[in-house]
């Protein structure tokens, strides 16, 4: 059965009314010279098609584009009745021969009226439909009268056209979701594919799109039977959105969905939070500010923070640290200012929070809280390198501020011998066993002109497992490179915050090294799990080094050893504990630690002869290369001690700060006789204005410590702040002067 096809059910976007138009027009052209086909035909047409098809496909219709007809003969081209014209086709092989009926769709179109002389109809789309069977044809257009009155066997010329037709088409077309980006910052966006045929094929006819959300495993129909290429998505924030396509030709071929999804993004539209964590009233001189960001978006991590501080309650803002991801840094303020931060942040979806109009976090320096870290004639100080210092230095970097993650680099080069100056953290951590916490280290630049300083930890097998800054995961490395120092340029009276949290390796401990070639000043703190931070002054090196403060007691009250051996040479050392009062041995105990290596202990697990273990004590430790020491604990009400080993001794110790009930401190003064022999001290106490307000004198047993407490000397009144000085007069005594203080929580009570 021959299929009745209608012109105008093929012709998209061309109205019946612009055909008509055409024929009124072409009509006008006849009234006005319609003698111009007196020796016509009664039927003949004038075909004009300027770009005939060349090609088909078994199984789908061939377009016949922008055909033109004119009725050049003298009779009407009747639209209805019994000698109604239709345009219609016949298909002819090679060999000159018409082909069956049944072998091809016989599709025919109905004109739109009745079409006088000298008309001229326009088909924007004739369909024809092609033969069954692969081959090269002649397609033959014309207008026919009912079944088979062909005008071409009426002296009417017919249009012919050679056509190849090919093969089936029976590949799918292939489809694709481009790429999102990994989060969308509003809850609408637009998503885009790509669907493609095979070369030659029928070509796309439509495509379907589906989507899920991350936590569901059903997919959902999302478009159909679309011939779009992009369209708008509306999801809700914080969901992960999964897309996937397929596409179907003009034969019918179906793709497939594939299995899983091809692009995928996370709405992430509101910003991140921020806040600084609380601080204490009073603080000292170098105080650890930590904060934290929260994104409302699961899985969409915090990527920078911004920290900004201000001097008083009506300073102006000033930008501390930008673009940072460390989560907490050292800063250095002066002796009786307060200091308010606050933080915004920005998340990887590019959400930036704002800044809060107040401070979010407050607090007073006071030079009395600097007496918890034990102060030392020596105070941070980086001191001249005595020994063979381990560096390997990297290209510098102008910030002042380590961001990113610490990744392993080359060693360039391996030591610096003699040279410079070097400030020492025996012990220092990330995400430490035992909850001991995360540690920050900080330097300050006391100079007038630029400092670059060499920062390089090391594991406590003496590893390097410092590396370069702000590596990307796949940068190339240098083969057999191990590792490489950090290094910063700090400019004069500004500070450098190095984080260990910013190490590649997700755990640490060991132990740091600073080096400059110019004098620099270092501290560290270390965040526990829990608790209060321990703060560290630097330390330097020794062969022989003095303890004037430590406890045993039990297992969290017992004092904590924290030893590096920065030499290239494996360290065997003793160390001598004494009774503090009477200067008696408690205990010797012998010790190596490997080059470059680290070690950390509590005196808890000393061993003595004493059937009551616990006792305040004193200690000298000796060994073959010079180590670097700090000592650690916790005292009663929770609050947390630290010092370095004393490497200096003299019978004069130069002036230290002491202070009673300064903002709750109070500090206590322990003076270490490094000799076998008795000695006899002198404490000088002096004012701000540098009078001398009150003297001491005691005796000190050889190898005993005398321990006084500012609370216990009568002269020196509540709210005193000054400094004391502590020297011997006895032939050949030398002397270790350490100060350390207690907060509010230990009020009245000296270091026992």
């Amino acid at each position: 059965m021959r299929e009745r096809t209608s012109l105008f059910k093929h012709l998209p976007g061309y109205t019946l009314a612009a055909v008509i138009l055409g024929l009124v027009f072409a009509a006008g052209l006849l009234v006005s010279g319609g003698r111009a086909f007196s020796q016509a035909q009664p039927f003949q047409v004038t075909w004009n098609l300027a770009n005939p098809p060349t090609e088909g496909r078994v199984g789908l219709r061939l377009s016949v584009n922008n055909l033109e007809l004119t009725n050049s003969g003298t009779q009407v081209w009747p639209k209805d009745g019994t000698d109604q014209l239709k345009l219609a086709y016949r298909w002819y092989g090679s060999d000159g021969n018409p082909l069956a009926a049944g072998s091809y769709d016989d599709l025919r179109s109905e004109l739109p009226q009745d079409i006088p002389p000298g008309g001229r109809l326009l088909f924007p789309q004739f369909l024809v439909g092609v033969p069954n069977t692969a081959g090269d044809y002649t397609l033959h257009i014309d207008l026919v009268q009912g079944a088979d009155g062909w005008l071409s066997t009426k002296g009417a010329e017919d249009l012919l056209v050679k056509i190849t037709i090919r093969g089936k088409d029976t590949t799918p077309p292939t489809s694709r979701v481009q790429s999102l980006p990994l989060f969308s910052t509003s809850t609408t966006f637009t998503v885009t594919w790509a669907s493609k045929d095979e070369d030659g094929g029928s070509g796309v006819s439509y495509s379907d799109v589906q989507y899920r959300v991350s936590t569901d495993q059903t997919w959902h129909d999302w478009l159909l039977d679309t011939t779009a290429s992009a369209a708008r998505f509306t999801g809700e924030n914080g969901k992960l959105y999964l897309f996937r396509s397929r596409a179907v030709d003009q034969a019918g071929n179906a793709g497939s969905y594939p299995e899983n999804e091809q692009s995928s993004t996370r709405v992430d539209s509101l910003p991140p939070a921020a806040r600084v964590e609380g601080l204490p009233a009073q603080s000292p001189s170098v105080f650890l500010v930590r904060w934290s960001s929260y994104d409302n978006v699961a899985g969409a991590a915090v990527s920078l923070c911004d920290v900004q501080y201000r001097e008083g309650a009506n300073g102006a803002w000033t930008d501390w640290l930008l673009g940072t991801s460390a989560e907490s840094a050292l800063f250095r303020g002066e002796a009786g200012k307060s200091y308010s931060f606050r933080v915004r942040a920005i998340d990887y979806a590019g959400n930036q929070g704002d800044y809060p109009s107040v401070p979010q976090a407050t607090t007073t320096v006071s030079a009395a809280f600097d007496s918890l870290v034990g102060q030392l004639p020596t105070g941070s100080l980086s001191s001249p390198v005595t020994a063979t210092v381990p560096v390997a230095t990297v290209a510098s970097s102008p910030s002042t501020t380590v961001s990113g993650t610490i990744t392993p680099a080359a060693t360039i080069s391996p030591t610096v011998t003699g040279a410079g100056y070097a400030a020492y953290f025996p012990f220092a951590v990330k995400a430490g066993d035992n909850g001991s916490g995360t540690s920050n280290l900080m330097v300050y630049n006391p100079g007038t002109s630029p400092l670059m300083v060499d920062i390089a930890f090391y594991d406590q097998s003496g590893k390097f497992i410092t590396g370069t800054t702000g590596l990307s995961p796949d940068q190339e490395q240098i083969a057999g490179a191990t590792s490489s120092t950090v290094r910063k340029v700090v400019g004069p009276g500004e500070t450098a915050n190095i984080p260990a949290a910013l190490l590649a390796p997700p755990n640490f401990s060991g132990w740091v090294l600073a080096h400059s070639d110019q004098p620099f000043q270092a501290y560290g703190v270390r965040q526990p799990a829990t608790g209060q931070a321990v703060q560290y002054a630097a330390t330097g090196t020794g062969t022989r080094l003095y303890l004037p403060y430590l406890k045993k007691s039990d297992a969290l009250g017992s004092t904590y050893l924290n030893i590096a051996n920065p030499s290239q040479t494996t360290a065997e050392y003793t160390i001598t504990y004494y009774d503090a009062a009477s200067g008696n041995v408690l205990a010797n105990e012998k010790r190596t630690l490997s080059r470059y290596g680290s070690a950390r202990f509590s005196i808890n697990s000393l061993n003595t002869e004493d059937a009551f273990p616990r006792f305040q004590a004193s200690a000298i430790i000796t060994s073959n290369v010079p180590l670097a020491v700090s000592a650690e604990g916790l005292l009663e009400d929770g609050s947390a001690y630290s010092y370095p080993a004393q490497t200096a001794l003299a019978p004069v110790a130069p002036q230290i700060p002491v202070y009673r009930d300064v903002n709750g401190v109070t500090t206590t003064l322990l003076v270490q006789n490094t000799g076998q022999e008795s000695l006899t001290v002198k404490m000088e106490y002096f004012n701000s204005n540098g009078e001398i307000i009150a003297s001491q004198q005691a005796t000190i047993a050889g190898y005993s410590r005398q321990t006084v407490w500012a609370g216990d000397v009568p002269d020196l009144k509540a709210g005193f702040s000054g400094k004391v000085r502590v020297s011997t007069a006895t032939p050949n005594g030398n002397i270790v002067v350490l100060v350390l203080g207690a907060g509010p929580g230990m009020a009245g009570r000296p270091y026992l």
